[in-house]
C-alpha cells in the first residue's frame, strides 16, 4: 500500500504528537521548543510534559551549554 493511500491521521492524533510524545527524547524537544520559541511559563510547561520545575530547569541548563544538539541527528 502506497503512504499515500492511508487514511489521514485525525487532528487528535496529530495534536498528541506535539503534545504526548512517545520517546524521552521528542518529550525533551518538544519541552525546550516550548519554553525557548513559545516562551510559556516553566511552571506550565514542566506540567505539561511530566517533569519537576527544577528537571526543566536542569534541561534548559543542559540545552544552552550543549555545543551541537542531538535532538534528532541519525546515529552514524
Amino acid at each position: 500500500m502506497n503512504v499515500h493511500e492511508k487514511a489521514p491521521k485525525d487532528l487528535i492524533d496529530c495534536h498528541r504528537f506535539f503534545f504526548e510524545p512517545a520517546s524521552a527524547k521528542h518529550r525533551q524537544y518538544e519541552a525546550l521548543r516550548v519554553y525557548f520559541v513559545e516562551q510559556r511559563p516553566s511552571r506550565e510547561i514542566a506540567r505539561a510534559f511530566g517533569y519537576s520545575p527544577g528537571a526543566l530547569q536542569v534541561l534548559c541548563h543542559h540545552f544552552c551549554r550543549e555545543p551541537e544538539p542531538r535532538y534528532y541527528q541519525t546515529a552514524n
